[in-house]
């Protein structure tokens, strides 16, 4: 049996804590536990942790401190408030699309970092969608080519021909077309063939 508990000797006591247990492992389990507590205690009061075991064999123990200022409760408003920035700044076409997107994340990376939350480069790049970047990457460049050569404005003009000048025709002649190819390939593709 472990147990975990956590005292501060000049203003908590050690009933404000639960003790954190768990069932009898072997030596081969690793145990993750994750012990959470906020307290505003001054700056430099001490903290007991008490770690007991009734385990016959050593075992390892791995204590992570993470101290974070006043201002990191609010993490998603500010992450809110980069959001409806960028927002802004597309809507009313201050700057390129293109641009905005990487102001906001630069903010959102510096508001982490201020934050003391900053992620590392490896977590960063998981973030990433490969697999959306290369369907997006690889339909680009069939509808620009596909585009030089003047297929869709064969196809503009073939689809008017059949409305025979009627919009309402038109209309439902590009249902006809765009619903088989929603089906087929997902919401940005076809907007990009139309």
């Amino acid at each position: 049996k472990s147990s975990i508990s956590a005292s501060s000797p000049s203003t908590l006591s050690p009933s404000s804590f639960p003790s954190i247990s768990s069932a009898p492992v072997s030596t081969s389990d690793d145990i993750e536990v994750d012990f959470v507590f906020e307290s505003s205690l001054p700056q430099g009061s001490p903290v007991r942790l008490n770690f007991t075991t009734n385990s016959p064999s050593p075992i390892a123990i791995r204590l992570t401190i993470l101290q974070h200022g006043a201002l990191y409760k609010y993490k998603v408003l500010y992450g809110g408030l980069v959001l409806a920035g960028m927002y802004l700044l597309i809507i009313f076409e201050v700057m390129d699309r293109t641009v905005a997107a990487i102001f906001g994340s630069f903010a959102s990376l510096a508001i982490l970092a201020a934050l003391g939350d900053r992620p590392n480069l490896a977590v960063i790049t998981s973030w990433i969608e490969y697999n959306t970047l290369a369907l997006l990457f690889g339909m680009m460049i069939i509808v620009g080519l596909s585009s030089n050569t003047g297929f869709f404005e064969w196809i503009a003009l073939k689809a008017y021909e059949m409305s025979r000048g009627d919009i309402w025709r038109l209309v439902l002649i590009l249902q006809i077309f765009v619903a088989p190819a929603s089906g087929l390939l997902d919401s940005v593709t076809t907007i990009l063939l139309l």
